[in-house]
């Protein structure tokens, strides 16, 4: 909150580096929102939305996925740059209790990691299992089936990080140590 720095985190709103972006404006709305929302709203109305959202926590910060990702045990030695990779394409979905999302294969191409809160899974109406923060829910999940028999019903608000597959696939074909450790991990 060193209002020295005004015009430096002003200058690093326009870096092109979302996490740069993301941690200049969360550092001026914390010296001075005003000024924070004057010049977020030079930057575009989709950047200045995406901004907005973080700064109002409605969002996660790229920095909060990182630090989460380097805390779960299969991205031990992953490095913060490759994190960073995977932190890009990971988009949140927020839950609300009760509600739910289905994991069939037709109407889903995503993996899901649980940010917060818990999630029961069904299998066909049949609970299967509880996934906490830091599980991965992937693909053995999604079996080919009946439409909507595979489906995650949060129990209480809860926060899940959606990683696009193919997105996902495009990361590990270039990165072989991330690649290595998911193998491993599945």
């Amino acid at each position: 909150k060193i209002e020295e720095f005004t015009l430096d985190l002003i200058a690093q709103l326009f870096n092109p580096d979302r996490l740069i972006r993301e941690m200049a404006a969360w550092a001026l709305h914390q010296i001075d929102p005003e000024v924070c929302e004057a010049n977020t709203m030079r930057l575009g109305y989709e950047t200045h939305r995406e901004l907005d959202a973080v700064i109002k926590q409605v969002d996660l910060m790229l920095f909060d996925k990182i630090l989460f990702l380097s805390s779960i045990k299969i991205f031990n030695g992953i490095s913060g740059l490759s994190l960073s990779f995977l932190a890009d394409i990971a988009e949140t979905d927020l839950l609300n209790e009760n509600d739910s999302l289905s994991l069939d294969e037709r109407t889903n191409n995503n993996f899901y990691i649980v940010f917060a809160g818990e999630i029961d899974f069904f299998d066909q109406g049949v609970h299967q299992a509880v996934f906490k923060k830091g599980q991965f829910l992937g693909e053995m999940l999604s079996l080919s089936g009946f439409a909507k028999s595979n489906t995650l019903l949060a129990k209480e608000k809860s926060i899940l990080l959606k990683i696009n597959k193919d997105l996902l696939y495009e990361l590990l074909a270039e990165n072989v140590k991330l690649a290595d450790r998911i193998l491993d991990y599945v």
